[in-house]
């Protein structure tokens, strides 16, 4: 009944759960402004490796993103010109792309104490918004081919991606010591 009165946006999630050789071990994630503090907040992975929000204008995006990184060579590797191009193109389309080797999901509320390190997987996780506000047509959903095309290619950069040494002793070190707080 809310949706007659006010219509939301229907959003399209895209999930890849990437082989652990296929992915180098780093969190990163681009979305929108309101989007990125939520994700911030809600998700174990971006909260512990990710403190600080980078400003768009360094990546060259649009001025209503908000990139998370662990590591700055990361977000210049993966937003290349082919990528900056489709989310220029599509601005209101991208809610967020976040790519981690350490997603467990949604963070465990404040008065529950984990017991054991939570299950990890290497994934990719797309955030699309469906135009039309609850009203979707064919059209739409064709226009949104390229993003699509976006997540096959994020899935082959993310593969061949290597971390330098520095940046992987870096990674290494953090996991480390999120290891040993548990």
């Amino acid at each position: 009944m809310a949706h007659m009165v006010r219509p939301s946006a229907d959003q399209l999630v895209i999930r890849v759960t990437m082989s652990p050789q296929f992915m180098d071990g780093f969190v990163m994630c681009l979305a929108t402004k309101k989007t990125a503090a939520r994700l911030h907040k809600t998700m174990a992975d971006l909260s512990t490796y990710c403190p600080e929000k980078k400003r768009p204008d360094k990546y060259g995006l649009p001025g209503n993103f908000t990139v998370l990184s662990e590591m700055g060579e990361v977000a210049n590797a993966m937003l290349d010109q082919k990528v900056l191009s489709v989310i220029k193109r599509y601005e209101e389309s991208i809610d967020y792309i976040h790519m981690s080797d350490q997603y467990s999901g949604p963070r465990l509320q404040e008065d529950t104490q984990p017991t054991k390190l939570p299950e990890v997987k290497k994934v990719l996780l797309f955030g699309f918004n469906v135009p039309g506000l609850g009203r979707v047509s064919v059209e739409a959903v064709e226009g949104m081919k390229p993003l699509l095309q976006l997540v096959f290619y994020c899935i082959d950069k993310v593969r061949r991606f290597k971390l330098s040494k520095e940046a992987k002793q870096k990674s290494d070190r953090n996991r480390l010591k999120v290891e040993e707080e548990f």
